[in-house]
C-alpha cells in the first residue's frame, strides 16, 4: 500500500480528530487575518488622530499569535498523542521513522493548506463587518475597506512558521521513540505522573507565604518604595504554590478520604479523581492561568469603563478652563465677557484664581508645580482649611496612577531658579484641585499659608504668576462653540502681545480645555481599550474551552473501553453518568476556582503597582462580577459537553 493511500485511510478513520484540528487552525487563521486587515488599513495609517492605534492593534496581533501558537500546538499535540498506538502498529508493519515523519509532514501540510484557505476566505467575509464595528467604536464615520497584499503575506508567513514549529516538534518526538514506546506511551505517562500529598502541603505553604508578601507589599507602598524583589517573589511563590497544590490535591484528598466511610461506597469516583489529577495537573494549571488572564483583562476593561465619568471629572473639574501665565493668554475682561455672551449655552458661573508656578525641587528637573494660598483655595473649592506658617498641604490628583512620591514626602522644596522655598508637609491627600491636569499638567499641587504665599509672590518673577480661568454652563456637552470662540480670542491676544520666542513655545501647551473634548477622547480611548482587552479575553476563553474540548473528546475512546468493563461488572448507566458528571465538574470548575483566586490576587497587585488603592473597591467588585459571568458561561459549556460525552459513552457500552 502506498503512503498516499495510508494517509487517506488515516483521514477517514480519524475524521473527527482531523476535523477538530482543522477547525482549530482555521479559526486561529481567520482571527489573525481579520485583525491584520485592520492593522494594515489605509484609514488607520493615514489618520493623524489615530496614529497611535497601530501600536495597540499590533499588540493585539501579537496576543493572537501567542494564542495561535498555544492553541494549535496543543491541538496538534493532542492529535498526535491519540495516534501513538497507530504509529506503533505502522512501525511493526515496516514503516521507518522517516516514513512516519514524512506522513506527519504531508498530513500537516494538507491541513495547513486547507485551514489557511478556509481561514483567509472566512476572514475576507467577516473583516469588513469587523472593521465597520471597530471604526464605529472609534467614531470614524468615513473609511475605505481595501485589501492589500500585506495581510495575506503576513498571515501565510506567520502560520507557516507555526505549523513548521509543530511539525518539527512532532518529528523530534517520533524520532526519539521506539516501537514499544509508541505503543505504550499513554500507559507510561499514567505511571510516570504520580504525586504525593507532600507536594500539596508545600504548595499550601508557598501560597501562604505569597499572601504574606502581598500584605507586606501593600503596607510598604504606604510609606517607602516597595522592593522590586518582593513583587517577583510574590508572583513566583503564587504560581508555584498553585501548581503544587494542584499536583498534590489527589494525594491530600485520598489521605483524608480513606478514613471516611464514603471512600468504599465511591470507589469508582475516587479512582477517577485520583487518575484525573495525576494525569491532568498541567492542563488544570494552564486552564487556571488562562482563566485568571481572562478575568483580569475583562475586569480592567469594565472597571475603567465604570470609572470613565469619574475620570473625566477628575481630569477636569470645570466645563471649560484655561490658564493665563504672565503675558500668555492674557485676554481683556470685556472681550472675554463678549465671547461668553455669544455662547448658545447659559453660563452658570465663572472664576479666576491666582497661582504661582515653580519647580518642585524634590522631583526631576523641568517638572513644575502650582502653588496657591489658603484664601484662593477656599474660594475655589468652597471649603475651609487651616495651614500654619512654614507648612504646606500637598494635593495629588484624585485618579492619578503610578505615582506615590507625594504621599511619602515630609518636606517640599520649591524654586524659581533664583530663590528657594522650603516647607514642612502637614498632610498629603488626593483632593480636587482648582483646575484639571490638561490646562496645566501637574503631579502635585501646593497650598500655603497666606503670609507664606504673599512672601513668595513678592520674590518671584511676574512671568511665573498665573491665573486659572474656569467656566461652568448648564450643559457641558453643548460647549463646543464657546470653547472654539475662547480659543480663537486667546490666539489673537497672544499675537497682539508680541510674545517672546520662549513665551510662544510655552503658549503651545497652555491651551483651552473643555470637559466635552476630554469626554470625547476618553470615550474613544476607553472604547478601544475595552474592545481590545475583551477581545483578547474572549480569545483566551476560547483557548481554555478548546483545551477542555480536546482533552475530553480525545479521551472518549479510552473512556468507552474503561466504562464498558465496569458496565459488564454490573455498574448501572446512572452510576456511570454520575461519575462522568463529577469528573467533568472538576475539569470545568476547578480552573474557575483557582483562576478566580489568582485573578483577585493579581488585581490586588495591579492596584498596588498602579498606586490606585482609591479605586480598589471598583476593581474588586467588577472582578467578582466578571468571575460570576465567566462561571455562568462555563456552566453552559459544561452542561453541553457533559451531555454529548455521556451520550457518546453510553451509546457504545450498552
Amino acid at each position: 500500500m502506498s503512503l498516499s493511500r495510508i494517509i487517506l485511510k488515516n483521514i477517514r478513520a480519524n475524521i473527527r480528530n482531523y476535523v477538530s484540528y482543522f477547525l482549530s487552525s482555521s479559526f486561529s487563521i481567520m482571527l489573525f487575518f481579520i485583525y491584520s486587515t485592520l492593522l494594515f488599513s489605509d484609514t488607520i495609517a493615514t489618520s493623524q488622530d489615530y496614529k497611535g492605534l497601530s501600536k495597540i492593534f499590533l499588540m493585539t496581533l501579537v496576543a493572537i499569535v501567542a494564542f495561535s501558537i498555544f492553541f494549535i500546538s496543543y491541538a496538534h499535540t493532542t492529535f498526535m498523542k491519540s495516534r501513538s498506538k497507530e504509529f506503533g502498529v505502522f512501525s511493526i508493519l515496516g514503516m521507518t521513522r522517516n516514513d512516519l515523519i514524512r506522513t506527519i509532514l504531508i498530513e500537516n501540510s494538507l491541513i495547513f493548506a486547507a485551514s489557511t484557505l478556509t481561514g483567509i476566505l472566512s476572514g475576507i467575509v467577516f473583516s469588513r463587518l469587523f472593521q465597520t464595528v471597530v471604526f464605529k467604536i472609534l467614531g470614524i464615520q468615513q473609511f475605505d475597506f481595501n485589501l492589500t497584499e500585506r495581510p495575506f503575506v503576513v498571515t501565510i508567513a506567520s502560520f507557516a512558521a507555526i505549523f513548521l514549529f509543530v511539525i518539527v516538534q512532532s518529528a523530534f518526538h517520533i524520532a526519539g521513540l521506539d516501537i514499544s514506546r509508541l505503543i505504550t506511551e499513554s500507559k507510561r505517562n499514567e505511571i510516570e505522573t504520580g504525586t504525593t500529598p507532600l507536594s500539596g502541603v508545600f504548595g499550601i505553604l508557598c501560597l501562604g507565604i505569597s499572601f504574606i508578601l502581598l500584605h507586606m507589599i501593600t503596607e510598604q507602598s504606604k510609606g517607602l518604595a516597595v522592593n522590586g524583589y518582593l513583587y517577583a517573589s510574590y508572583i513566583i511563590l503564587l504560581f508555584t504554590g498553585v501548581y503544587l497544590v494542584i499536583s498534590g490535591f489527589s494525594g491530600i484528598l485520598l489521605s483524608f478520604w480513606k478514613n471516611s466511610k464514603l471512600y468504599y461506597s465511591n470507589l469508582l469516583f475516587t479512582s477517577e479523581i485520583n487518575h484525573h489529577y495525576r494525569q491532568d495537573k498541567r492542563i488544570i494549571f494552564v486552564l487556571s492561568i488562562l482563566t485568571s488572564i481572562v478575568i483580569v483583562m475583562c475586569t480592567t476593561a469594565f472597571a475603567f469603563y465604570h470609572l470613565s465619568d469619574e475620570s473625566v471629572s477628575a481630569s477636569q473639574k470645570n466645563d471649560i478652563e484655561y490658564v493665563q501665565l504672565g503675558n500668555i493668554n492674557k485676554l481683556d475682561e470685556d472681550k472675554l465677557n463678549e465671547t461668553l455672551r455669544d455662547s448658545s449655552d447659559t453660563l452658570l458661573n465663572k472664576g479666576a484664581y491666582e497661582f504661582i508656578q515653580l519647580t518642585h525641587g524634590n522631583m526631576k528637573a523641568g517638572m513644575s508645580i502650582p502653588v496657591v494660598s489658603v484664601d484662593i483655595y477656599e474660594a475655589a473649592m468652597n471649603g475651609r482649611i487651616e495651614i500654619e506658617k512654614g507648612h504646606a498641604l500637598m494635593i495629588l490628583p484624585p485618579l492619578q496612577l503610578f505615582s506615590s512620591n507625594g504621599l511619602q514626602q515630609k518636606q517640599v522644596e520649591l524654586t524659581d531658579g533664583s530663590h528657594s522655598f522650603s516647607y514642612t508637609i502637614m498632610d498629603s491627600a488626593r483632593l480636587e484641585w482648582i483646575a484639571g491636569t490638561v490646562v496645566l499638567p501637574y503631579e502635585e499641587a501646593i497650598v500655603l499659608n497666606n503670609d507664606d504665599y504673599a512672601l513668595m509672590k513678592s520674590k518671584v518673577s511676574e512671568a511665573l504668576v498665573g491665573v486659572y480661568h474656569v467656566f461652568n454652563f448648564t450643559d457641558w456637552k453643548n460647549t463646543q462653540g464657546i470653547t472654539k470662540g475662547i480659543r480663537d480670542e486667546l490666539a489673537k491676544a497672544n499675537i497682539d502681545k508680541q510674545l517672546s520666542p520662549k513665551e510662544q513655545e510655552l503658549s503651545l501647551g497652555l491651551t483651552v480645555s473643555s470637559k466635552k473634548e476630554i469626554s470625547d477622547v476618553f470615550r474613544k480611548g476607553y472604547a478601544l481599550f475595552i474592545f481590545s482587552t475583551v477581545f483578547i479575553g474572549v480569545l483566551f476563553f476560547i483557548a481554555s474551552g478548546g483545551i477542555l474540548y480536546f482533552k475530553q473528546f480525545a479521551e472518549l475512546d479510552a473512556a468507552k473501553v474503561k466504562f464498558r468493563k465496569v458496565y459488564r461488572l454490573g455498574i448501572a448507566d446512572r452510576e456511570i453518568s454520575r461519575v462522568i458528571s463529577q469528573e467533568f465538574a472538576l475539569s470545568f470548575y476547578t480552573p474557575i476556582l483557582i483562576g478566580g483566586i489568582i485573578s483577585i490576587a493579581l488585581l490586588y497587585l495591579l492596584i498596588d503597582v498602579a498606586n490606585a488603592q482609591h479605586i480598589q473597591g471598583v476593581f474588586i467588585s467588577t472582578g467578582v462580577s466578571v468571575l460570576a459571568g465567566y462561571a455562568l458561561v462555563q456552566s453552559l459549556f459544561y452542561l453541553l459537553a457533559r451531555r454529548n460525552y455521556i451520550r457518546g459513552v453510553l451509546r457504545d457500552i450498552s
